[in-house]
């Protein structure tokens, strides 16, 4: 065989599947801290309304709503 059809043969579906499983693997490996994050984004949410202390959520962070408008417009963008 030429060093082209290996190529397109072989290495080309090995390269591929090396890919996705590393993309799988780090899926698989952020999911937990996306869950967290999510969860206590909308446990933030309800508890912003009532807070009355020094250092509020808003004070640190941008607003989950903000957040989600964002992810959106740019989601919409790319497509």
């Amino acid at each position: 065989m030429s060093p082209h059809a290996v190529r397109n043969a072989y290495v080309l579906y090995i390269g591929a599947g090396a890919v996705l499983a590393g993309g799988i693997i780090s899926l698989i490996r952020v999911i937990p801290a996306l869950a967290a994050a999510f969860v206590r984004g909308i446990a933030s949410l309800s508890i912003a309304q009532g807070q009355t202390d020094a250092e509020s959520r808003t004070e640190r962070d941008l607003p989950i709503v903000f957040v989600a408008i964002g992810a959106v417009a740019l989601w919409l963008r790319s497509s």
